[in-house]
């Protein structure tokens, strides 16, 4: 899958706010919309939203992302992950 560089822009916001978590050791669930303000998080187009949790959730999966899984589909329709230590 090939970003744009908006979208790379946003993706390197993705692991930097999953750094911090980690050291915060938050273990609360999230969904990628919580690691960005909802202004910032609706200013990106839809289009650019799906490419980037489909490519978040197939790193978690390929267990690129360490120390993350997928938990479960919420009521929105947005993968929820869980931070494991």
């Amino acid at each position: 899958m090939t970003l744009q560089e908006d979208e790379h822009i946003l993706y390197i916001k993705i692991l930097s706010e999953m750094r911090q978590r980690r050291s915060n050791e938050d273990t609360s669930e999230f969904s990628l919309p919580d690691l960005f303000s909802e202004e910032e998080w609706f200013e990106v187009p839809n289009s650019s939203r799906l490419k980037l949790g489909k490519l978040f959730k197939q790193k978690v999966d390929e267990n690129l992302i360490q120390n993350v899984v997928f938990s479960y589909m919420n009521k929105k329709n947005w993968a929820v992950y869980k931070m494991i230590f």
